[in-house]
């Protein structure tokens, strides 16, 4: 079974902070197959005008990025249990900066 997991966050700390739960958890607890992928940085900027009125060239500048992880788990055998447990784990650990996509895929063993 292979679950993909993306990751956002406006805030690399938090980001960081998180993966690093992540890979304590799945040490401890679980024997899977961890793959990170660094997806690019999204940015996005955007200029107002402080005095729509009176001075035209006066303007605030402001960008927000967004930051990206995708993780790739391995897990041996397919058990509801095994899915539950992680779902569970992944609501446990979820700050408020972090949002969090579960993609689940079976794999059978007949195909190639």
């Amino acid at each position: 079974m292979k679950i993909k997991l993306y990751i956002k966050s406006y805030y690399i700390s938090y980001l960081n902070n998180f993966m690093y739960q992540l890979q304590k958890f799945l040490t401890n607890n679980l024997k899977v197959t961890k793959t990170q992928v660094f997806l690019p940085i999204k940015c996005e900027k955007y200029t107002i005008l402080r005095s729509p009125h009176a001075d035209k060239k006066a303007r605030d500048q402001f960008e927000r990025k967004v930051h990206k992880r995708l993780v790739i788990l391995q897990i041996p055998g397919e058990t509801q249990k095994t899915i539950l447990y992680l779902k569970k784990m992944f609501n446990a650990l979820v700050t408020i900066a972090i949002g969090i996509e579960f993609k689940i895929q079976y794999i059978n063993s007949n195909t190639k």
